[in-house]
């Protein structure tokens, strides 16, 4: 921003998201591993699924973003 570099700012908008998309992956990934309770006889498998939607929906807000500009 300081640079005026559109290019630095998309790369870091890029890189933060790729944290933040690792972040919920490997939460997705803890909380579907864990055995089921008396409320979730079948588990948490489905956290993987809601876990790549996440994903999906904020790596498209992040390219949205930086084309918007």
């Amino acid at each position: 921003m300081i640079g005026n570099s559109s290019v630095l700012v998309a790369d870091a908008a890029h890189s933060l998201s790729d944290m933040v998309a690792d972040i919920v992956a490997l939460w997705c990934l803890k909380l579907a591993k864990s055995f089921p309770t008396p409320a979730t006889p079948f588990g948490f498998m489905r956290a993987q699924t809601f876990g790549a939607i996440a994903i999906g929906g904020l790596l498209a807000a992040a390219g949205v973003s930086t084309f918007s500009k």
